[in-house]
């Protein structure tokens, strides 16, 4: 008896060649997925800080003068409220480890425009940063997350909400329009990251509204995007000595 027969192919091999195709469809499909798929989760609570604004008008004694949130977006650079930087030069880095770092006002937007700030702290090594998302791809509705110190308690909160509104005016002036969510927002919750689903920077929180509604406002990714480019531009031109 013979077990192959010319032209035909033995059952046992027409069962390998199925299962071979069907590990290799399998293994295309994975391959598809880890590509699609995040590599890791990364732990946001990890670029986020604790900042105090000091007032040094004093040189034998460090005052708080208030607190806020930041995010690492680059290395060394914490994004956060415009009205925290305000008037200030140095400030205390609570990092996530409890770790205290000195840091710097590094730029803030013209209030009239937007509240967005930034502040420069040297490290050895900085957290991961957080990756910035996309205006145009925000819609009512979609989920929005506010992760900061509120009332300056750590470790930092996260409230969860909706956003409610794409485009509201700035009851305290500025000509950027800002985007409203129904996460809860508290004191202490200044510049702190306002994060979509994909834990991306959608805004920056600066104005909590208190009534018989409660919502929050904060600085659109859109406007933040174009004042870290004006940044960036101005910082080049300083360097090149093109202005003051």
């Amino acid at each position: 008896m013979r077990l192959l027969y010319v032209g035909r192919t033995f059952p046992t091999e027409r069962i390998m060649s199925k299962t071979y195709k069907s590990l290799l469809v399998f293994g295309l499909v994975c391959l598809v997925l880890s590509l699609a798929l995040p590599k890791e989760r990364v732990d946001v609570a990890q670029s986020v800080v604790l900042i105090q604004a000091l007032d040094n008008s004093d040189p034998n004694k460090e005052t708080v003068k208030w607190l806020g949130t930041g995010s690492f977006i680059a290395d060394d650079l914490i994004l956060t409220a415009g009205h925290i930087v305000k008037d200030t030069t140095y400030f205390n880095v609570i990092m996530p480890n409890g770790r205290v770092r000195p840091g710097f006002v590094e730029y803030q937007e013209d209030p009239n425009l937007c509240d967005i700030g930034l502040i420069r702290v040297r490290l050895y090594e900085s957290p991961p940063a957080l990756a910035l998302g996309d205006y145009h791809k925000l819609r009512v509705g979609d989920c929005a997350k506010i992760l900061g110190f509120g009332l300056g308690e750590k470790p930092p909160t996260l409230t969860q909400g909706i956003i409610s509104c794409l485009s509201r005016t700035n009851p305290l002036g500025g000509k950027v329009s800002l985007l409203q969510v129904d996460a809860a927002g508290y004191l202490g919750h200044s510049g702190s990251p306002v994060l979509d689903k994909h834990n991306r920077i959608m805004g920056i929180f600066v104005i909590l509204h208190y009534g018989d509604e409660s919502w929050s406002l904060c600085v659109p990714v859109d406007a933040i995007k174009l004042s870290l480019a004006k940044y960036r531009a101005t910082k080049a031109l300083k360097e090149r000595g093109l202005t003051k």
